[in-house]
């Protein structure tokens, strides 16, 4: 089974760290595996560990700043994010995930400007950003940072990227339509959503 494959996995990372403490490569895949399977504390110190033997090591806080963020250490995430960001400028994943930081924090002004960040750097051009950003965009606690237009624009490119059957793109297009006021198309949409939804969502 996977969760076996999983733990031969880590007792051979264990086997590789016990016999060369300093060895980060083992370190750093030990720490990806813990936060595979949800042991994001353990995942946390492998990655301390790793960012303490190699301060430039950009993809440890990258993916410390993931552990924290779903941690909810919102403010330590930041931190990591904003330098892997330093480290590797080109990474639209980085700008994505500390957008969902600003968002947590609600600095919604930052969060927006991060998630453009992570479209113009984005080649790939991955729907989860344009998501994020649409979702902001239709549902800001913060009226001023609301652009109906805009929100549906994106949210529209976020269902073509996820062929218009991931409902979590269709429910935040739902969410566009309906700050537009066209609640006709909002329900279609959020219909469409649940019909797509595992059921425990």
């Amino acid at each position: 089974s996977k969760l076996e494959h999983s733990g031969k996995a880590l007792q051979d990372f264990n086997t590789a760290i016990d016999l060369q403490a300093d060895f980060t490569a083992a370190l750093f895949q030990r720490g990806i595996l813990h936060a595979k399977m949800g042991e994001l504390k353990n995942a946390i110190q492998d990655f301390d560990n790793v960012i303490q033997a190699k301060p430039d090591f950009g993809l440890a806080y990258k993916r410390r700043g993931i552990a924290r963020l779903n941690s909810e250490m919102h403010e330590e995430s930041l931190r990591d994010f904003s330098r892997a960001i330093e480290l590797l400028p080109a990474d639209a994943e980085l700008y994505n995930n500390r957008g969902m930081v600003f968002t947590a924090l609600h600095d919604f002004a930052f969060a927006i400007a991060d998630f453009e960040r992570a479209m113009a750097v984005n080649q790939e051009e991955a729907p989860q950003v344009f998501n994020n950003q649409a979702w902001l965009l239709a549902t800001c606690g913060e009226s001023k940072h609301r652009n109906g237009e805009l929100a549906l624009r994106y949210a529209k490119r976020a269902c073509e990227l996820s062929q218009w059957s991931y409902y979590g793109t269709l429910d935040t297009l739902a969410a566009a339509y309906a700050e537009l006021g066209r609640f006709e198309d909002a329900i279609r949409w959020q219909k469409k959503a649940i019909a797509y939804a595992p059921a425990e969502n």
